[in-house]
């Protein structure tokens, strides 16, 4: 969301890599059953992730890798506008090679 108001290559932008997907381990240390964690970055580990999920009695945490630049054509077209409301027309928004695309 915030690369679609304030730009591509800001990086404050960037979330430092972390294993999100064992986070939930963090907090269940003395329950019975352990959270079903996993991490996916395509659409057929998403189906199997789901499909296991289903099944599984407990809490199940899917975290879904995405492409950096990914985003809903609406999303960059809102984050647009928003950024133009909030700073302007001379906001870093408006830099070369800011826009999502």
């Amino acid at each position: 969301i915030e690369r679609a108001i304030l730009g591509n290559n800001l990086p404050e932008n960037d979330v430092n890599d972390w294993n999100y997907a064992d986070l939930p381990k963090v907090f269940a240390r003395n329950v019975k059953t352990q959270p079903l964690c996993l991490h996916v970055s395509r659409l057929g580990e998403l189906k199997k992730a789901i499909e296991q999920a289903t099944s599984y009695n407990g809490l199940v945490f899917i975290e879904a890798e995405l492409p950096k630049f990914d985003a809903l054509d609406s999303l960059k077209n809102a984050g647009g506008k928003l950024a133009d409301r909030i700073y302007g027309h001379n906001g870093p928004q408006n830099e070369e090679g800011a826009r999502l695309k």
